[in-house]
């Protein structure tokens, strides 16, 4: 417990992480798409939020796959405690860097997305978070719903330039 917590507490934020990829890009002379895509998900080890940038540099810091770039992992207990801790660092990071978009990529199984997708920003904060933790099980029958953050809130939007 007491290493789980020193951990977490030595996560760097997700603001310290853009800026290390941005100056990692402009030092090499590579640029990067203006769009973050932040996922919710678990692993063998729990429940996490991660964060993915396309770049142009094949060689950038981070996992890195057909130029996306996985460069923050923060593992979280909960699902709940994910929806919260992923937006207050989206929050913090919007305000230090104002000209990224960032996208909430939210794998939801099927069968809930016909009946919730009129009017998702009434959906119960509760009911999204069993939709995530079902949808981050299944390998099937699962849509990728998009929320950009913006005004301080998520709201639907279209899928970023390059869905992950």
């Amino acid at each position: 417990m007491f290493l789980k917590k020193l951990k977490k507490a030595l996560t760097p934020s997700l603001s310290t992480m853009i800026g290390q990829q941005i100056r990692s890009h402009q030092r090499r002379g590579y640029s990067f798409r203006e769009e973050i895509i932040l996922i919710i998900s678990e692993d063998y080890d729990g429940p996490y939020i991660s964060a993915t940038l396309k770049s142009t540099d094949p060689n950038a810091s981070g996992f890195c796959a057909s130029n996306q770039i996985w460069f923050y992992k923060c593992r979280v207990d909960t699902f709940v405690e994910a929806f919260n801790k992923l937006t207050s660092e989206v929050s913090v990071a919007k305000i230090n860097y104002p000209k990224l978009n960032f996208f909430r990529s939210l794998k939801i199984p099927e069968e809930y997305f016909a009946d919730l997708i009129t009017d998702w920003s009434q959906v119960d904060q509760d009911l999204k978070v069993k939709m995530i933790k079902e949808g981050s099980k299944f390998q099937a029958n699962i849509i990728n719903l998009y929320e950009i953050y913006s005004g301080g809130s998520w709201a639907i939007s279209d899928c970023p330039s390059w869905p992950y």
